[in-house]
Formats: structure tokens, C-alpha cells, sequence
């Protein structure tokens, strides 16, 4: 069970307005697994320096929440407590920007996090959900490591560091998409991804791969080929599977270029494309990204989603999923 699940009742993409209002109607104090914020900022810069800040404390300790736009702390026999109406952003908020400030202020660069913002009449709240790292120490950009102690975000001790440390057993391995490009002949869609896989950790990464699929959702199917290994078929799924390097170094990270040719009928809607990349090494586990890119006529993609999936889901639910971002991409346009 998430930790939003716990506190609210329901899973982190599932949260409405609503729900946070009710949750403040009674009392609530801050702990090492919740940290709480009014919409009191004087602009994002800050915002994100308190954000990346609790985020790499939650990551180095049990994981944790953070919502900005909650009642002010009251106080009573010295102890805080938090409770009445929300106090959102008043400014707006992009959500892709606080995404990219967690992965590039943080080191190394952490996956297992969600971001979600809230509107309601222009006005904003933000909850970030965080799982503990497997790969933790984190550090904020300029040297410094945080924990959570006493509902705080605190900066480590040493000893803490090291502890954690010697923890970390594998690689973390992590992927972006970098550049996309589309060609088009009389039947198919030829798109070229270009893909950066990072070694974010402390640890070598034996002979990492990715695999594309592209699953057979609403019974699409899809041709895959590059200039290695040509087109390769398993179990009704198209698969490629591209190996770059024997070893993908400690702190580095490599670009690798794929092309996917795709019949034209063989869209989503007319024009959604949906894949899967897997990513792994001998002495990593497999992490699994979900990409969906959209094909506008005459020669354009775009990518409007691309995610790490670190909770296994039912073939209904990720089908639920798709229907859900793409709709919501649908309601941007």
C-alpha cells in the first residue's frame, strides 16, 4: 500500500481537491513519513529549494509525503498541529518543471517518486509522494545529505551516510528519452528515439540493455527494427533488444539512437503510439518506463508521457491508465 493510500484512501493519480480539504478538517501533525506547506511562497525558485530539500531527506530515510498548500501550523502547549482551509499557490505551477528539478538537483538521480498538482479556480496545490531509495545516500546539488527525524528534514551526520552506503548492493540504472524524430513514407511512420541510459550510482552495471515492446493493446501491433539486430518477434509482442556497452560505468551515461517503423492503421485513436522500454544489467534489476508518443500529420511527434512504472499493475489498470493520460492530454489541446 502507498503512503497516500494510507493517509488518503486512495492512490496518489486518484486524489482530488476534495479529498485534501477533507483531510484538513481535523487535526494533523507533521511526522517523518508527512511534511506540510501553505501556498506561501514568493516564487517556484523557492518552492523548489524546500521541495528537493524533503524529497532527498524522504529518499535517504522511510519515504514520505509533501503538500504544499495546507493550512498554516497553529500551536498548542508547544506542539504544532495543522488544520482549516487550504492556503494554495498563488502562483501557477508547472508540474513537468518540478519533475525536472527533482531529477536534476538530486544526486543520484531517484526515481520512485509521483507529482501531482491540484487546480481549482487558477489555484494550485502540489503533493509529492516519495518512496524510500534503494540507492540512497541522496545528495542535494552543492553537497549536502538530509534525513527525516522528528517530522523535520535535518542535514545527516556522517556515521548516517556511511550506513547507508554500504547498503546499496546494485546499480541505478535510469533512461530519457533525449530527441525524437519522425519520417514518413506512403504506409508506415518511421520515428527515431534517441535514449540516454545513465549508471547513477556508486556501482558498475554488467552488460545493460534496453528492450522496446510495444504490446498488442486493443489488438495494435507494430514492426521494430534497427541497423543491429533487424526485426525480432516473442510471444505476440515486438521486441528489440540493443546492448551498448559490456560495462555502463559508475556516474556515467550513454545516448543510444533506435528506430521504430509503424504502419500507419496500427495507431491508437489514429494517432497515439504506446511502448514500453525496459531497462536492466546482469547485476541490476529491471525497470520498466512507459512511453506514449503523439503522431500529428504532416511529419510531427511528440512525446506526452514518458514514466517509470515501479508498481506492478493489472492488464485493466494500465489499460486504465493509457485511456487516462491520453484523455487528459485530449482536454490540454
Amino acid at each position: 500500500m502507498s503512503l497516500c493510500e494510507t493517509y488518503f484512501g486512495k492512490t496518489i493519480d486518484n486524489l482530488q481537491w476534495e479529498d485534501i480539504e477533507t483531510f484538513f478538517q481535523t487535526e494533523h501533525e507533521e511526522t517523518d513519513q508527512i511534511e506540510f506547506k501553505s501556498g506561501k511562497f514568493s516564487n517556484e525558485k523557492e518552492l523548489k529549494e524546500k521541495l528537493t530539500k524533503n524529497v532527498s531527506a524522504f529518499l535517504n530515510s522511510q519515504g514520505g509525503i509533501y503538500i504544499v498548500g495546507t493550512p498554516e501550523a497553529q500551536k498548542r502547549d508547544k506542539a504544532e498541529f495543522y488544520q482549516g482551509e487550504l492556503i494554495p499557490l498563488n502562483f501557477s505551477l508547472n508540474k513537468d518543471a518540478i519533475v525536472t528539478a527533482i531529477r536534476d538537483k538530486i544526486e543520484p538521480m531517484p526515481s520512485g517518486y509521483k507529482v501531482k498538482t491540484l487546480e481549482k479556480e487558477s489555484k494550485q496545490l502540489l503533493i509529492v509522494e516519495t518512496e524510500q531509495s534503494p540507492y540512497s545516500p541522496h545528495m542535494v546539488k552543492g553537497d549536502k545529505y538530509y534525513m527525516r527525524l522528528d517530522g523535520q528534514s535535518l542535514t545527516a551526520p556522517h556515521h548516517y551516510i556511511e550506513a547507508l552506503m554500504k547498503k546499496v548492493s546494485y546499480p541505478n540504472l535510469n533512461m530519457q528519452v533525449m530527441g525524437i524524430k519522425l519520417e514518413m513514407s506512403k504506409e508506415n511512420y518511421e520515428i527515431s528515439l534517441l535514449i540516454s541510459t545513465s549508471n547513477d550510482s556508486l556501482i558498475n552495471a554488467l552488460n545493460p540493455s534496453i528492450v522496446i515492446l510495444c504490446p498488442m493493446l486493443h489488438g495494435l501491433k507494430y514492426d521494430v527494427y534497427n541497423e543491429l539486430f533487424g526485426k525480432r518477434k516473442l510471444n505476440d509482442k515486438t521486441i528489440l533488444n540493443r546492448k551498448k556497452f559490456s560495462i555502463l560505468p559508475k556516474g556515467i551515461s550513454s545516448n543510444i539512437r533506435y528506430h521504430v517503423e509503424i504502419n500507419k492503421g496500427s495507431l491508437y485513436k489514429d494517432k497515439y503510439i504506446l511502448m514500453t522500454l525496459n531497462l536492466f544489467a546482469e547485476n541490476a534489476p529491471l525497470k520498466e518506463y512507459l512511453a506514449i508518443l503523439e503522431v500529428n500529420e504532416p511529419i510531427e511527434v511528440n512525446v506526452i508521457h514518458f514514466e517509470y512504472n515501479n508498481k506492478e499493475m493489472s492488464k485493466q489498470d494500465y489499460r486504465e491508465k493509457i485511456k487516462k493520460i491520453i484523455s487528459d492530454n485530449q482536454h490540454k489541446s
